[in-house]
């Protein structure tokens, strides 16, 4: 049986000078039905170099994000299959091998659909494939969005308003996701979901004056779980408590900023706070 070999320079293979974190495109010979042979490209960065630049087995991997979707691929340093190797960008890096990057990717992705703005009044107005958002949302009725059905093609079916934003007519001949504060992109289009949750800052108090500063989504439910002992621990054991304050936010991050900063006060500033809230003055800082 003859073998064949194949025409590799080895030796202006190996002078090709790319390291991790350089941007290369991977030019490799593809076979089709039929005996054709074409040449496909695989543009990204290099994520690490392994077994050196001239052992037989040196190899390295390349990773690209495609529509969202991170795919990697390891070549063959020496390999037939590869045609060329072509440098984009070189860049520097303190490490060898950068295999972290997927977790910081990741990371990112979750951080912005954690990125909802805080104060949704301040938004301007913005169309996202038919999809419009008012830019005073206070005017919307009180229409409840977390079940609301958003179709995944919008570009397919007709739309009307209502109350300034446009849905479509008929959802029930498309598929849908729910709407629950999350940003999710799909193809080439990207559409931004608002959560109307509110978070409430609160203090309770107890006959015995016993005070506890708390944070939820439900106060007056979050009382009967204190009262029955479910509660934190400081108000383990203890009953009859009652909401002496409270405080609306919009953002999870700004209560609990809230909610700390309170927490570090002496029992005196408390109770200013909470005579405030009874007078009706404001209490949020300003």
């Amino acid at each position: 049986m003859a073998i064949k070999s194949t025409q590799v320079n080895i030796e202006e293979r190996a002078k090709i000078d790319f390291r991790s974190g350089d941007t290369i495109k991977v030019w490799t010979k593809v076979t089709e039905q039929g005996g054709k042979t074409r040449l496909q490209a695989f543009e990204g960065l290099v994520l690490a170099r392994k077994h050196g630049r001239t052992e037989t087995n040196a190899s390295f991997t390349v990773r690209k994000v495609t529509s969202g979707v991170g795919v990697e691929r390891i070549f063959p340093l020496f390999s037939p299959v590869i045609d060329k190797i072509e440098i984009v960008r070189k860049s520097k890096t303190r490490r060898s091998k950068l295999y972290f990057i997927r977790d910081k990717s990741a990371k990112e992705i979750r951080k912005k659909m954690r990125n909802v703005p805080s104060d949704l009044s301040r938004v301007s107005s913005r169309e996202v494939e038919g999809l419009k958002v008012p830019s005073d949302l206070s005017r919307v009725s009180s229409r409840e969005v977390e079940g609301l059905k958003v179709p995944s093609d919008l570009s397919r079916v007709s739309s009307r308003e209502v109350e300034g934003l446009k849905v479509p007519s008929d959802l029930s001949r498309v598929s849908s996701r729910e709407v629950e504060g999350h940003i999710y992109s799909e193809c080439r289009r990207t559409i931004l979901c608002y959560n109307f949750t509110m978070y409430f800052v609160y203090m309770l108090k107890n006959s015995n004056n016993d005070l506890y500063v708390g944070i939820s989504e439900n106060p007056s439910e979050r009382v009967i779980y204190h009262n029955q002992n479910m509660g934190s621990v400081f108000t383990k054991n203890k009953k009859d408590f009652t909401i002496t304050f409270l405080e609306e936010y919009s953002s999870l991050k700004e209560a609990r900023k809230r909610e700390i900063q309170i927490k570090k006060w002496r029992r005196d500033k408390k109770e200013m706070l909470i005579d405030k809230y009874k007078k009706g003055l404001p209490t949020k800082p300003s």
